[in-house]
């Protein structure tokens, strides 16, 4: 006599256990495809250069700054020492076929009243930063993060 138990408990045949197999094996790939995307899409968000939507500011210590104005992209050198040095801000652009970076705008502050514009239209199309240094000795230079409109 055949116990029905243990007929339902018995082995599937192999061919339809590969079956069900690969189709479980298949949907553990498609979730870990999509956790995988997802992960990726993360950090490339993350790693992406800041947006440029508001003012920002490039510090070097007390001596001075450089200013980015959004509206109207417009960047601003301030030396803020009477110190007969001046600071110099350039923006630069990060370069695309090669490494490092290309100065698109230099602004320079010091032996006048108030602050020094200069005008350059960045957008979407590459990655700029601000370089703000005192003249003196020694030399401070400081960069901004990278950021783009």
């Amino acid at each position: 006599m055949i116990d029905h138990y243990t007929q339902r408990a018995s082995p599937l045949p192999r061919s339809q256990a590969e079956k069900e197999g690969s189709a479980v094996n298949g949907l553990k790939l498609k979730r870990l495809v999509a956790v995988g995307t997802t992960v990726m899409a993360a950090i490339a968000i993350s790693v992406s250069p800041a947006s440029a939507d508001s003012d920002m500011y490039t510090w070097v210590t007390d001596r001075g700054y450089m200013h980015f104005i959004d509206d109207g992209d417009v960047f601003e050198v301030c030396d803020k020492v009477a110190d007969g040095y001046g600071m110099t801000g350039k923006l630069q652009r990060q370069n695309t076929l090669s490494d490092g970076w290309t100065t698109v705008l230099t602004v320079t502050d010091g032996g006048d009243a108030g602050c020094d514009k200069g005008g350059f239209d960045i957008g979407n199309l590459a990655n700029y930063r601000m370089n703000v240094s005192w003249n003196g000795q020694p030399n401070y230079e400081v960069h901004s993060v990278m950021f783009n409109e």
